[in-house]
């Protein structure tokens, strides 16, 4: 049975559009959990930044750089890695492309039948109601056995609930809190409720009951996203080496993290290929 790819790259840094990221449990399930974890812990740092306390990054970054390569050298024990028998697959019963990207996903990753759940969903709405959203954990419910570690939908609307990407939703639950923009805040950039995701173990990622990581698979046409699921099967088990470029923008509002970019690169190790530059 083909394992689910690994994300080879221990480190990253993403520049998410202004007022727009949500530090929360939307994620690919391909992906090495101590690597992810080691991303988590620089985004953490990212985000003092993102308040301006420079001296408190500088003193904080070569530990969470610590941290990122001790996670990464452990190759053992990341190589335990999720299958098909952990994936449940989300598809809209009427949309055929959505019931034919979660067919082609099942057959390559080996997802059992079983795993397949059909949701009757509005096909041209971009956002769900709370009361919608609700009405679709209950059907997911039954289907979340023990085994279940990811939740795949196949499908590209709708991704929001309310203020909430929908992945977000089926991971953490439906919470205003996690908005940026929320009841409290109808306007400008704040900090969200924190994500229990962050610097969590695997015990308590396992607890009951567990957190689920989702994300969302599709594309404009079946060809796309066949192209996707293709190249994810490819990387398995390749790690491959490559360059990373931090960039500082005209936009302020988007090159917050600057400050550190220049310090970040004099410290990270090239290991597996992997270089950074700014």
């Amino acid at each position: 049975m083909p394992q689910l790819s690994r994300l080879s790259i221990s480190l990253f840094v993403v520049e998410s559009f202004h007022c727009s990221f949500e530090l929360l449990g939307s994620a690919l399930p391909i992906f090495r959990q101590r690597q992810a974890l080691a991303g988590l812990l620089l985004f953490k740092a990212t985000f003092i930044i993102r308040h301006r306390d420079i001296s408190v990054i500088k003193r904080l970054l070569p530990f969470v750089l610590l941290f990122a390569m001790s996670f990464s050298i452990q190759a053992d024990d990341t190589h335990s890695m999720l299958t098909g028998k952990n994936v449940l697959i989300l598809y809209k019963k009427d949309d055929i492309l959505s019931k034919k990207i979660a067919a082609y996903y099942a057959d390559k990753r080996s997802v059992p039948s079983s795993q397949q759940l059909g949701i009757q969903l509005d096909s041209n709405s971009s956002t769900l109601s709370r009361s919608q959203f609700n009405q679709l954990e209950k059907t997911i419910q039954p289907h979340l056995s023990k085994n279940i570690k990811v939740i795949l939908l196949t499908w590209t609307k709708p991704y929001r609930v309310k203020c909430m990407s929908i992945t977000s939703a089926v991971t953490l639950g439906f919470d205003e809190q996690y908005c940026s923009h929320n009841a409290d805040h109808q306007t400008g950039c704040h900090p969200t409720k924190n994500s229990p995701l962050f610097n969590i173990s695997r015990s308590k990622a396992n607890q009951s009951p567990p957190w689920r990581l989702s994300m969302m698979l599709s594309g404009e046409n079946f060809e796309q996203a066949k192209a996707l699921i293709d190249r994810g099967i490819e990387a398995d088990g390749s790690d491959p080496v490559g360059d990373a470029y931090l960039v500082r923008t005209q936009d302020a509002n988007r090159s917050t993290r600057w400050p550190i970019f220049k310090q970040l690169v004099s410290l990270w190790p090239r290991y597996k290929g992997i270089t950074l530059h700014y």
